[in-house]
């Protein structure tokens, strides 16, 4: 008989096999295990797997990253350029940050903005609404209580937060200004 068009036999059907599949239908499943396809226990074993070692992961991961620190840095460069075009992900990052830095709905936001005039609460410059621009609307906000006070320009923004959102910091700069001159209107 030539092995390559053997045919394949199917396993012969004895009372014991039918009994014993009678057996398990009756009394259904011993483990949970057994209902799982092989697919699903294989993802149950590494799911285990890679908690029992964690540790060992991420040295694994620490030390990869370091050996392949260019490939690495490339390849975030690449992500985030194709990244920042994506018009529905930028504004979908818009949104989280908004909800979960100060708590406010993109209708709250541009309640402020309509309310501001599109216009920076210090130095009214026209803003733009989202970007990385310095001027583009940053929500001002206290630190201490968390409350929102009003979109500022990201200038400003950052002028207030690095006089420490201090109003007697902020009168020693003016006096400074005052005194030694400034470059102003």
């Amino acid at each position: 008989m030539n092995v390559c068009v053997q045919k394949l036999r199917r396993p012969a059907i004895t009372r014991k096999s039918v009994l014993i599949g009678v057996r398990r239908t009756l009394r259904g499943p011993d483990l949970e295990e057994e209902k799982l396809s092989s697919r699903e226990k294989q993802r149950l074993r590494m799911k285990k797997w890679r908690a029992e070692n964690q540790d060992r992961i991420k040295a694994y991961q620490k030390q990869w990253k370091a050996e392949n620190a260019e490939k690495v840095s490339e390849y975030n460069i690449a992500y985030q350029a194709e990244y920042r075009l994506k018009e529905d992900k930028q504004f979908e990052t818009w949104v989280r940050s908004l909800r979960r830095n100060y708590r406010l709905t993109p209708d709250q936001f541009n309640s402020m903005w309509d309310n501001q005039d599109g216009r920076c609460a210090i130095c009214e410059v026209e803003m733009k609404p989202r970007g990385r621009d310095l001027e583009s609307a940053c929500v001002d906000h206290n630190h201490s209580t968390g409350e929102v006070r009003a979109l500022l320009c990201r200038r400003c923004n950052h002028g207030i937060g690095h006089l420490q959102d201090s109003p007697e910091v902020m009168r020693a700069a003016l006096k400074y200004l005052e005194k030694y001159g400034s470059y102003g209107k």
